[in-house]
């Protein structure tokens, strides 16, 4: 186990990791508040093809955010014990092979609502900061092609 999965300490343990999921917290919480009081009604003045963008990326911002707190979430519980970090890593997805979460705007943002504009600028940085995370945690993670081609010398 690498020092960035170790149960004791690890990326987990730092004020990074710890800052990161602090961010996301935050950012799902302003993005909810958004969406169901400013954002709605910044919606409502729009025109339909734009209302469709902006559903669209809104869509976009909560898959971010819900796919990032699924890793979080199983990083922490790795950290605590509860689970294996092979099982964290089967049972949460690959951050940098989901397109829809990593894509750029669709449309030009000037045409919409600042507020979600912000939130899906803030939700792409955050994203790829995490990905970066789980990259190196999957990375680190031996792989069983590995241990098979190199086998431990007594």
């Amino acid at each position: 186990m690498s020092a960035s999965q170790e149960p004791s300490g690890g990326l987990v343990g730092t004020r990074f990791f710890s800052g990161t999921y602090d961010e996301a917290i935050s950012l799902a919480v302003r993005t909810r508040d958004y969406l169901v009081g400013a954002g709605a009604l910044a919606q409502k003045q729009l025109d339909p093809a734009t209302r469709v963008t902006f559903n669209l990326e809104s869509s976009r911002i909560v898959s971010r955010i819900a796919y990032m707190m699924v890793w979080l979430l199983y990083q922490r519980a790795v950290h605590a014990g509860e689970v294996g970090i092979e099982t964290a890593i089967a049972d949460s997805p690959e951050l940098c092979g989901l397109d829809f979460c990593s894509e750029s705007w669709g449309r030009d943002p000037a045409q919409l609502p600042g507020g979600l504009v912000t939130l899906w600028d803030e939700s792409l940085r955050l994203y790829r900061r995490v990905s970066r995370l789980d990259e190196m945690v999957r990375r680190d993670l031996p792989s069983p092609e590995r241990a098979v081609e190199a086998p431990l010398h007594h």
